[in-house]
């Protein structure tokens, strides 16, 4: 049977350079082959081109704009469209109307804009208040430099996202924002990505037609380019360093003590230290107490109760959130969420020596986690899960194993979310070090054996234990 691939329009010229015209040499097509997609092309213009840049273009005419997109559009449904072209503000406005109808009837179609530099062609692009007016409130990514960005007016209000390029500086970091309204990230990478800037916004609408959001597009995108560009990012050295506005303290230097990566196996998530007794007393070796509230009056006592558990199971005995008490009473870990990161004295959890493990939802989180240095990185939520309300979607075993691969070697992982008893030999076969369970014990019919079998069924599956 085969597989259905994501499928792309890319919507700009064509030119005697065969930069877009010849399939053998088109990036678009390259990238778009390279990323498992399938890439369409509708033409806004011929160019005559050659290695000194742009001598003439001619626009198509609106009649034949229209006709490649209907025709189009009678074939298949795009999953993402690239617009990086536009000649003219009438080809603008037709683009605009022919993106309204896409966004109206399929409100999941992604669109990615690339702002064409004044440097590249003597094309013009459409003024600030026309393209803000006609374009923005159809498209979801912008891609644009830095001097064109600074030109647009009120750009903020529109509920779009912005990625805007950076140039080199002095320490060869190579830096991409992202701004939208409820984010302001930068992407760095060291050294020159190679043709960065012809390849950054077809691989990042690739992964967006893949179904992954901005932010883990971005990061794919940005690994993709520090890579051989040859396919899917697989080296860790590639991806971005994550830089959070507002971040009042580096992360550059931090790394967490590492883990007994033998002991990780069955890793059980419960709230009462009656449960984590129970789990413990089972031969468990990895375990983590989880108090949803906070103002609970007894919190320092059943933090410091779970701490002496550790100590009397010889267990890795992770706190969730609570990193303070956790500091304290001289807990082995500390569990936390994204959430967490920004408001954690980091550095005050390392110089104890407390071990740290993050939770990620994806390639953009991972990386985030990375800068860190955890001691491990907890991948979810792989299923539907009705413990925690969580604003990501189900993550599911291909993309665990993905990133399971990504992380070998470099970081102990830790798979979570819906796993139950049947799930668990799957997902212990996609090669994680560690598999988190909550319901699947808490709601057994005889908690103990459960968790017994469990870790017995982790054992007998988990990748490089199976016979």
């Amino acid at each position: 049977m085969s597989i259905k691939l994501p499928l792309i329009w890319c919507v700009g010229g064509a030119d005697s350079f065969a930069r877009t015209a010849l399939p053998e040499l088109s990036v678009n097509l390259r990238t778009g082959q390279n990323l498992d997609c399938r890439v369409q092309h509708i033409a806004t213009c011929v160019a005559a081109q050659n290695v000194e840049g742009v001598s003439f273009t001619e626009p198509v005419s609106l009649t034949s704009f229209d006709a490649q997109w209907r025709a189009l559009l009678d074939d298949a449904v795009p999953d993402a469209i690239s617009v990086c072209f536009l000649p003219s503000m009438e080809m603008a406005k037709a683009c605009s109307v022919l993106l309204k109808r896409i966004k109206t009837d399929f409100p999941a179609v992604s669109v990615v804009f690339e702002s064409i530099s004044p440097q590249k062609s003597d094309v013009q692009v459409p003024s600030s208040a026309d393209f803000q007016v006609s374009l923005l409130p159809f498209i979801d990514v912008v891609i644009i430099n830095a001097e064109a960005f600074e030109t647009l007016t009120n750009a903020a209000v529109w509920p779009c996202g912005w990625l805007i390029r950076g140039s080199n500086n002095d320490t060869g970091q190579v830096m991409y924002r992202f701004l939208s309204q409820n984010a302001a990230v930068g992407f760095s990478s060291s050294g020159v990505e190679r043709n960065e800037d012809d390849v950054l916004s077809m691989a990042l609408v690739c992964f967006m037609a893949h179904g992954y959001d901005i932010k883990d597009s971005v990061t794919l995108a940005k690994a993709y380019c520090a890579g051989e560009q040859k396919g899917w990012p697989s080296s860790l050295e590639c991806f971005p360093k994550i830089l959070i506005q507002g971040r009042s303290i580096s992360t550059s230097d931090l790394s967490f003590a590492a883990m007994d990566v033998e002991k990780m196996g069955l890793y059980p998530v419960v709230d009462t230290v009656a449960w984590l007794e129970l789990v413990l007393a089972q031969g468990v070796n990895v375990a983590q107490l989880r108090i949803k509230n906070p103002d609970d009056p007894q919190l320092s006592d059943k933090i410091q109760q779970a701490i002496l558990l550790g100590k009397k199971y010889n267990a890795q005995v992770f706190i969730n959130d609570y990193w303070q008490q956790a500091i304290e009473f001289g807990a082995y870990g500390v569990h936390l969420g994204q959430e967490d990161l920004d408001v954690t004295d980091l550095a005050r959890i390392q110089s104890a020596g407390l071990r740290l493990g993050i939770s990620t939802h994806g390639y953009y989180e991972i990386a985030r986690a990375q800068s860190i240095k955890p001691s491990y990185i907890a991948l979810g939520h792989i299923f539907p899960t009705q413990t925690k309300d969580m604003p990501s979607q189900p993550q599911g075993l291909i993309r665990l194993a993905h990133y399971a691969r990504l992380l070998k070697g470099h970081y102990p992982t830790v798979a979570i979310g819906g796993i139950t008893a049947e799930r668990l030999p799957l997902v212990a076969q996609t090669g994680v070090d560690s598999v988190a369970v909550v319901t699947a014990i808490t709601k057994a019919e005889s908690p103990d054996v459960t968790t017994r079998s469990l870790a017995a069924s982790l054992r007998l599956h988990k990748v490089g234990n199976a016979k």
